[in-house]
């Protein structure tokens, strides 16, 4: 049963549990407050915490769902809700191992790099420069606080939310073209083109699914690199 009085989130806690908050994770080994299945957030409350801890996380996650996920963290937050991330910076790794040679050093930071690798999921997808973590977080609806390193090779950052990607579902009465419009205009900032327009129109008609769109169009590239441009990348 989950606790609902707590307003505070270690998502991807591992064995680092916090008192206060809810500690999610998808391993069972490390007893979580909640076991996440699938990478399924749906059993947990959104826009309910004020705070998301996540630390030694993002890197371990498919770089093509890095926004996505961001995206369903930021869902769990309440507007003005505050992300406090931690994760791998690829440049400081790179200039580490370029500035000794020694094995020994250079063995210990290639984990820093790619993961343990000693047990399922203690691998990383990806890392990130300074330019890639800031677009990501900017993207999902998050305005950056503080930006920071740690340990020469961590960022750690902290933003705000923002902007409330789900916000356009409040809007049942709208027809699925009015949706899709709308939605391009949030996301993209542009009005959708044929044969896009036809095509997202039919799909909603079939599926119903305008979480999954949203999601899709805030997830895209498209919206990065939209956001890289307007945040001068």
């Amino acid at each position: 049963m989950l606790d609902l009085s707590l307003t505070k989130i270690n998502v991807g806690c591992g064995y680092d549990k916090r008192l206060g908050h809810l500690n999610v994770d998808m391993d069972p080994a490390c007893d979580p407050d909640f076991l996440v299945v699938d990478n399924g957030f749906s059993g947990l409350p959104r826009k309910h915490f004020d705070t998301l801890v996540s630390y030694d996380v993002l890197e371990h996650i498919q770089r093509a769902e890095t926004t996505n996920a961001l995206l369903e963290w930021a869902d769990l937050l309440s507007a003005g809700g505050v992300l406090d991330l931690e994760t791998s910076n690829v440049v400081a790794i790179a200039e580490m191992i370029k500035s000794v040679r020694v094995y020994e050093r250079h063995s210990t930071y290639t984990t820093f790099m790619y993961g343990n690798q000693a047990h399922p999921g203690d691998f990383h997808h990806t890392g990130f420069t300074d330019i890639t973590l800031r677009v990501h977080v900017t993207a999902a609806g998050f305005e950056i606080e503080e930006f920071s390193q740690r340990d020469t090779w961590l960022y750690c950052l902290k933003a705000r939310k923002v902007l409330d990607w789900t916000a356009l579902l409040d809007q049942a009465d709208l027809s699925n073209e009015e949706f899709v419009f709308r939605a391009y205009a949030d996301a993209l900032d542009r009005t959708p083109e044929e044969p896009f327009l036809s095509a997202n129109i039919a799909m909603l008609d079939h599926t119903a699914d305008r979480r999954g769109f949203l999601k899709m169009l805030w997830g895209s590239e498209e919206r990065r690199l939209r956001i890289a441009q307007r945040l001068g990348f």
